[in-house]
């Protein structure tokens, strides 16, 4: 095989210039215009300066430069005014407003440009709708179907499952991928644009009613607006998925530790002896949780998987029984040796890994997460 450098040929490749004033458009949008009703003023203000172009463009095709000139920039000056909407009087689309500034040189331009932040508008009713689907759980139970899970049977088990139980593969699996679920499918559904373009022609519709947009005029501007939003579409996509990873609240790794928690409670250990995330000394080992049972100092370690980070478990002075919970899928031995001899650590995986490899059955510090409660108790008494 050569050993040239691959490289992307992206000297020739152009970024249209109302891709990027769509996508900062949005960016600024979603910090002010929260409510629906600021989102439809806004609308029928741009949506007004384009029925004054369209009344306006054949005298100004006639018009001497410089009185298209002095038209332009009334325009441009009214847009501002539309722009600018908190009350202090500063400017909300600063970015938005320079950018039509320098790059809407004439009417025709300038009218692109309202449509480009027309479109954007409705994407973002569009957007409202994905994310209230999103916390319906629409699209997670698309994806579980998909994978052959019924919705109703994994919330059972979530709420049914005991502490041991929810240290196990299964639970784990289904806790790890449930804030991804509404990604891949949000993802899939942004794709289909006739979706998305039915969903349009009946914003643009409802617009119509509400006298936004004159009957005569709601064909053309339906096929305008929807050549825009496919022009801005992988745009739209990237703030769509923005929005979706700001609404999962959900980590997987603190989430593991909360179930940790909850294990070491069920086993007999009091909540008031159980402290998490502390630090011994500058540069000290980090504890994920640090309980003194009846003046024993037991340190618990609280990864899903390991990679590098067992290196963090070398136990300092002063640490009685030094305890690492992990699901156990990516340990080798080497690993293993290290934390079990070097850090005489004990080892707690998940059930299903113990029983799968025999370098784990063989160590007699590694053990199944079920057999904590019996372990711990002899340090309870």
């Amino acid at each position: 095989m050569g050993k040239g450098k691959i490289r992307l040929f992206i000297n020739n490749s152009m970024v249209d210039s109302t891709v990027f004033l769509g996508y900062i458009f949005l960016k600024e949008a979603i910090k002010v215009l929260k409510s629906k009703k600021k989102r439809f003023a806004l609308r029928k203000a741009l949506l007004d300066l384009v029925k004054k172009i369209d009344f306006i463009n054949d005298e100004y095709r006639i018009l001497p430069q410089k009185e298209q000139e002095k038209v332009i920039g009334n325009l441009k000056e009214k847009l501002g005014n539309i722009l600018a909407l908190d009350e202090s009087g500063g400017m909300s689309f600063f970015n938005t407003s320079l950018l039509i500034n320098t790059l809407s040189l004439d009417v025709q331009t300038l009218r692109k440009h309202l449509l480009v932040l027309i479109a954007s508008l409705y994407f973002l009713e569009i957007k409202e709708m994905i994310l209230e689907a999103k916390r319906e759980g629409i699209f997670e139970e698309l994806v579980f179907k998909s994978l052959g899970m019924n919705k109703e049977d994994i919330e059972r088990f979530r709420e049914e499952a005991s502490p041991v139980e929810k240290l196990k593969l299964q639970y784990d699996l289904i806790d790890t991928i449930k804030p991804y679920t509404s990604r891949v499918a949000i993802a899939k559904f942004s794709e289909q644009l006739e979706e998305i373009f039915q969903i349009l022609d009946r914003l643009i519709e409802e617009d119509k009613q509400e006298g936004l947009i004159e009957k005569d005029k709601q064909e053309k501007i339906g096929v305008e607006i929807k050549k825009i939003y496919e022009l801005l579409s992988s745009q739209f996509q990237n703030i769509l998925f923005e929005s979706v990873k700001q609404s999962d609240t959900s980590l997987s790794g603190e989430d593991y530790e909360s179930r940790i928690e909850e294990l070491l409670i069920a086993s007999g250990i009091p909540k008031e002896l159980i402290r998490r995330k502390i630090h011994e000394g500058k540069n000290g080992q980090e504890h994920d949780f640090l309980i003194d049972l009846n003046n024993i100092k037991i340190s618990i370690g609280a990864k899903r998987t390991q990679r590098e980070r067992y290196k963090q478990y070398r136990p300092e002075k002063g640490i009685d029984v030094s305890i690492v919970f992990t699901l156990g899928i990516d340990l080798t031995e080497d690993k293993v040796k290290t934390i079990t001899e070097d850090y005489d650590s004990y080892i707690f995986i998940a059930d299903e890994v113990y029983e799968q490899k025999e370098f784990l059955r063989n160590n007699e510090k590694v053990k199944k997460v079920s057999e904590f409660p019996e372990f711990i108790k002899k340090f309870l008494s």
